[in-house]
């Protein structure tokens, strides 16, 4: 009775410890597949906040489109982005829309856009066409 009893725990251990692994790696896999993230403040002239822009991120390659509108504090972040070259447009009434073109993310980096609208007519279109230099973070989360 004493060596069943034994071996029933040594069984029970045996699972609980095998279930442990699987979960554990279960949340490593699952946290290396991560995308990319955008975030950033936008601001006018003065260096004020605006609140209400809004910024639409699109992959040239498949038209697919992400739109956020920033806070009242002026913030904005796009979370999870598959890797891949994207344009990110900004618009906000009273500014000339800004488009930045070949902005660039790859697997777990947050990177930081701060945008500086200036004013003039909705119509005037700012465009950046150079790869845009953005502050890069590591999985910050």
């Amino acid at each position: 009775m004493y060596r069943s009893e034994h071996l029933r725990l040594y069984i029970i251990r045996f699972a609980l410890l095998v279930l442990f692994l699987m979960s554990a790696s279960v949340r490593v896999w699952s946290q290396a597949a991560i995308g990319g993230g955008l975030r950033g403040v936008v601001t006018d002239p003065s260096g004020a906040v605006i609140t209400g822009a809004k910024l639409i991120l699109k992959s040239p390659g498949t038209n697919a489109e992400r739109t956020q509108t920033s806070s009242n504090e002026g913030l904005y972040a796009f979370r999870d982005i598959d890797p891949g070259i994207y344009t990110l447009s900004v618009s906000a009434p009273g500014f000339q829309e800004k488009r930045f073109a070949k902005v660039t993310f790859v697997l777990n980096e947050i990177r930081e856009l701060n945008v500086a609208m200036a004013t003039g007519e909705v119509s005037e279109v700012v465009e950046v066409a150079a790869d845009v230099r953005v502050r890069i973070f590591l999985n910050e989360q």
